[in-house]
């Protein structure tokens, strides 16, 4: 444990030359929201706004902040599940907006995003039988013999 807590609380070995594994810059996401008579006048609203950052192999990325800040747009742009309103995010180098389909597929297999989310997120004091069997534990009898 004591290896793991000197891990996580030193940053990651990198050379001056060593290329970004992820990079994001100027990254802006707005939604257009309708308003007026008709949706005739149109604003914006903003869920990110220029954006700019980088992690190198090797570094764990953490986004912290208040429900409504941008967190869960940024997560949902680095996988490519949204486009950006502007800006670019480079994974090894390639701009991940400009990958076809089959590389698009390859990029998710690659990167994992951890929403959390107190009611989907597996809590670590439980076991794998206390975890399953809360799923299990709203079926009716029958159905539950058959689990």
């Amino acid at each position: 444990m004591n290896s793991m807590m000197s891990a996580l609380s030193r940053p990651a070995e990198r050379s001056p030359a060593a290329e970004p594994l992820v990079e994001i810059s100027g990254l802006t996401k707005l939604y257009p929201m309708e308003a007026g008579w008709l949706g005739k006048k149109r604003s914006w609203l903003s869920a990110l706004e220029d954006v700019d950052l980088s992690v190198r192999r090797g570094e764990i990325l953490a986004l912290v902040g208040e429900s409504g800040s941008g967190k869960s747009t940024l997560a949902r742009l680095l996988i490519k599940l949204i486009e950006p309103t502007r800006g670019e995010i480079r994974y090894e180098g390639k701009n991940i907006f400009a990958l076809s389909r089959p590389q698009v597929r390859r990029l998710r297999r690659k990167v994992q995003i951890v929403f959390q989310d107190p009611y989907s997120s597996l809590n670590p004091r439980h076991t794998v039988h206390q975890i399953v069997g809360e799923g299990i534990s709203g079926l009716k009898p029958p159905a539950r013999r058959s689990r």
